[in-house]
């Protein structure tokens, strides 16, 4: 089994892809840690000087459904442990995108150079090679996720020492984080069993992602608030996969309306191993 898996880490070396996801990561990473950094600083300073520079009004001008609101905000995000779990989550989001689409990658990689026949036909045990694959794709979400940790680390570090905030390490955000990277890049390479085309099977995960997180939350509050009003019908969202994850990794109650974030690490957990059980049934009866 050892070498098994050590064949599907040699497949992944060979291309050079892995190192354009790496960079891909770590860039949106940067760019998002250091954005919440610059947005989280404002909330250290006190309230009446958040406000002014917030609203450019004098507070006297401001009504008190907007001081209110501003007031909601502030709270919210002035706590230090916040402050740190979003700089230290950030390029979570498009990083779940590239660890999808690593592991999906190359998966067609394979199909695209007929590597795939070779290992099927090297060990005979189909089981061996579909559970190496399935190791060696959560193992690439686990190597993006520790990319994209030490650059928010750094930045966070950053930001403790310009701002003087006590250097927080929310671990259970981070730890979540991790497994949301773990369970998208299962969900790539299950995805990629089907579509076995790369180009096909990167839309479909990137579409796919943004549908089913932004695309689904605004078809879920316009029909919420003009066509009908229920509760259950409007946490409906949470089934699919995108909402699923932020709702899962969503910090200080984001999306109060939806179910407890452990709904969403059920539902996402749930995808994964449906995702994991085809894709396996699939390259079990794959002809060679």
């Amino acid at each position: 089994m050892k070498a098994v898996i050590a064949s599907e880490f040699l497949k992944i070396r060979s291309l050079r892809t892995w190192r354009w996801f790496t960079l891909a990561t770590a860039v949106c990473a940067l760019v998002s840690a250091a954005w919440s950094a610059v947005q989280m600083a404002a909330f250290l300073q006190p309230f009446d000087d958040y406000v002014a520079a917030s609203v450019l009004r004098p507070r006297e001008e401001l009504s008190e459904r907007t001081v209110a609101e501003l007031r909601q905000n502030y709270d919210s995000f002035s706590d230090v442990d916040t402050m740190f779990t979003l700089i230290l989550t950030g390029g979570q989001y498009t990083g779940l995108i590239f660890a999808a689409l690593l592991a999906a990658t190359v998966f067609s990689a394979e199909v695209r150079h007929r590597t795939l026949s070779a290992s099927f036909i090297a060990v005979p045990v189909r089981e061996k090679v579909i559970a190496a694959k399935f190791i060696v794709a959560a193992v690439s979400g686990v190597f993006l996720w520790a990319v994209a940790t030490l650059v928010d680390l750094a930045v966070a570090a950053g930001f403790a020492m310009t701002t003087g905030a006590d250097f927080r390490l929310p671990l259970g955000a981070v730890a979540v984080n991790l497994g949301a990277f773990v369970v998208w890049s299962v969900l790539g390479l299950s995805i990629a069993t089907f579509f076995q085309n790369h180009t096909v099977a990167a839309v479909v995960i990137a579409v796919g992602y943004v549908a089913s997180s932004t695309g689904i939350q605004v078809f879920a509050q316009f029909f919420d608030q003009f066509v009908y009003h229920a509760d259950w019908l409007y946490q409906l969202q949470v089934l699919a996969p995108g909402t699923a994850t932020q709702l899962m990794t969503s910090v200080d109650r984001q999306m109060p309306l939806l179910p407890d974030p452990w709904v969403g690490t059920v539902v996402l957990l749930g995808y994964a191993a449906l995702g994991a059980a085809v894709g396996a049934a699939v390259l079990r009866r794959k002809e060679v």
